[in-house]
């Protein structure tokens, strides 16, 4: 059965008496329905003097969001408490976005901690938490050592709670922890200091540690570059996003380089120049590493930046599947970005590409539209607000209606296609079978005509859409009356593609289906029923689709053999 979950209503706060009821009306039902059952004793008699065998463990406990206060947070306690009683572990306790303070969070745990023995992941984000509350943090996790990840973001922790926390010289962090977020606090570059002696320990097991808008400057960068050079790091996420880094060069590059197994680097709007990005990019093109995701958002871009990116795109040692380029500092000049899709049609790797926010106008909307036509592998690929015109928009569309891509997901929101590039996003409409989701509001399209058009090739193409937003809230906005809305809502109605999906099949692969009699002559059913046909079944009768077109068809086949392809 699935993890236990009890949850709050995502609503604004509420009143202790609606808190109460609404915990009493779900924490019952929902631990007798998915907890855990009990660990049968035989199985565990082999341990020798352990307990694991009465060991029961709920998957998660959210409370979040549900109005506590530091009024409220006993009772809720007491409450949880009368659920959790058959219980002596909880994987992921969530208690973020409520009033509590440090009183309440005091109280709370400290009724909670009576009766449960483990706890796996703690999730305290924005629970008004500040420096006073961090001794009892640390003894929480001295209580509960098997600790693995420790959210504790967007509160009001300052240096002194981190040189709390981590320690004599960082020796307090457990080596069970593998994900520290401490994102949204007052840590300043003092208080990565002192989290850097703590990354420094042999014991540091942190794998994903989270800086986002901690206040930390290029000082607290090369305390944290100086504690992985010096300490082989694990480190495989990292995120450092809304800080200033103004006048970094190499302490980027150095993490990098010390960091092999790193998979995620966020370091948007952290004024990053040219300087810093450089190196880095020479590093990851230079180095061998594990790089999956990399955001480098609202920073400086400029022509050798965008070759440096086309280097390590090109490079034998890029493993990149994400990159993030959006909304950089010199979006309005469009030739920028060219050799960057150069480098994005000659990947291999990268499925994902954001370059919202930037200027596409011209021969880079059309290096766009060539990277969707020839880039198989890229699967989302974010294109809002570009200044995209009619000719831009209309390339590429009918790059996608050509069904060579295998894009998955497209956002050209914010542009400039107008009524110009209606026709080719018919074609889209019609024949695309890969794209579901589309976004193509703030097109200043106003003609319900044009809407409507496109609303019918949906209707009857043979597309797998799910996602379509097409109206829009700016000056801009499609227009998008009743009847297109109407039109658009019964396109993407799920039994809408099995129907279109069928009547393709049958117009465009008529030897897949077999609609007449069946063939009584067992060699005849060999030479009529051939490979052409879209499913095959197994030798339990189960039926396996081999075509994508009828992936959610439900139908019933007849089975031929394992090694034959079966018929409607």
């Amino acid at each position: 059965p699935p993890p236990a979950y009890v949850s709050g209503n995502n609503s604004p706060t509420k009143s202790m008496a609606t808190t109460i009821n609404l915990l009493n009306s779900r924490l019952t039902t929902a631990f007798t329905r998915f907890a855990h059952p009990p660990s049968s004793s035989s199985s565990s008699s082999s341990s020798s003097g352990s307990s694991d065998s009465s060991v029961q463990s709920t998957g998660l406990v959210d409370l979040s969001h549900i109005g506590m206060t530091t009024d409220t947070a006993a009772s809720v306690a007491q409450l949880a408490l009368a659920e959790l009683s058959r219980y002596t572990a909880i994987d992921v306790l969530v208690l973020s976005c409520n009033s509590l303070g440090d009183s309440g969070l005091q109280i709370f745990l400290s009724v909670l901690s009576s009766v449960i023995g483990s706890i796996s992941s703690l999730e305290m984000f924005d629970v008004g938490m500040s420096d006073v509350f961090v001794p009892a943090l640390l003894k929480l996790l001295h209580r509960y050592p098997k600790v693995s990840r420790l959210k504790i973001g967007d509160n009001h922790i300052t240096h002194t709670g981190m040189a709390i926390l981590a320690g004599n010289n960082g020796a307090a962090f457990p080596s069970t922890l593998t994900q520290l977020h401490l994102g949204g606090n007052v840590l300043g570059d003092e208080g990565v200091y002192h989290l850097s002696q703590a990354l420094k320990q042999p014991s540091n097991n942190v794998a994903f540690l989270g800086l986002r808008n901690v206040g930390m400057t290029v000082v607290g960068l090369s305390y944290l570059a100086d504690a992985v050079a010096h300490t082989p790091s694990r480190l495989t996420e990292l995120q450092l996003r809304d800080n200033d880094f103004t006048g970094s060069i190499s302490e980027l590059s150095c993490i990098v380089s010390f960091c092999s197994a790193l998979s995620l680097l966020d370091v948007s709007n952290t004024n990053l120049t040219n300087d810093a990005l450089l190196p880095l990019l020479h590093t990851l093109t230079a180095d061998p590493t594990h790089m999956k995701e990399l955001i480098l958002s609202k920073n400086e871009f400029d022509r050798k930046t965008s070759v440096a990116v086309r280097a390590y795109l090109l490079s034998y040692q890029c493993r990149l599947s994400s990159l993030d380029v959006s909304k950089m500092s010199t979006r309005h000049i469009s030739n920028l970005f060219i050799p960057l899709l150069e480098g994005i049609i000659g990947n291999k790797s990268v499925t994902s590409l954001n370059l919202s926010g930037n200027c596409l106008e011209g021969p880079a909307g059309e290096a766009a539209a060539l990277a969707v036509g020839r880039k198989l592998r890229l699967h989302t690929l974010n294109l809002a607000g570009c200044s995209l015109g009619p000719s831009e928009m209309s390339n590429l569309f009918d790059a996608l209606a050509s069904n060579i891509s295998q894009l998955k997901s497209l956002a050209v929101s914010n542009n400039l296609g107008g009524e110009d590039c209606i026709p080719s996003l018919c074609r889209l409409m019609s024949f695309n079978t890969h794209l579901t989701k589309l976004e193509f509001q703030d097109n200043n399209i106003t003609s319900v005509e044009s809407m409507m058009e496109v609303g019918t090739a949906l209707l009857n193409g043979s597309t797998s859409m799910r996602n379509c937003r097409f109206g829009g809230q700016s000056a801009t906005a499609n227009v998008a009356s009743p009847a297109i809305r109407l039109l658009f809502k019964d396109a993407l109605a799920p039994g809408r593609a099995n129907r279109t999906a069928l009547s393709y099949l049958k117009h465009n692969h008529p030897k897949a289906f077999w609609e007449s009699n069946w063939p009584t002559n067992q060699q005849q059913q060999q030479q009529e029923v051939g490979a052409d046909a879209l499913f095959r079944c197994t030798p339990t009768g189960e039926i396996r689709v081999v075509s994508p077109f009828a992936l959610s068809l439900d139908m019933h086949c007849r089975w031929l053999g394992s090694d034959h392809s079966v018929v409607v």
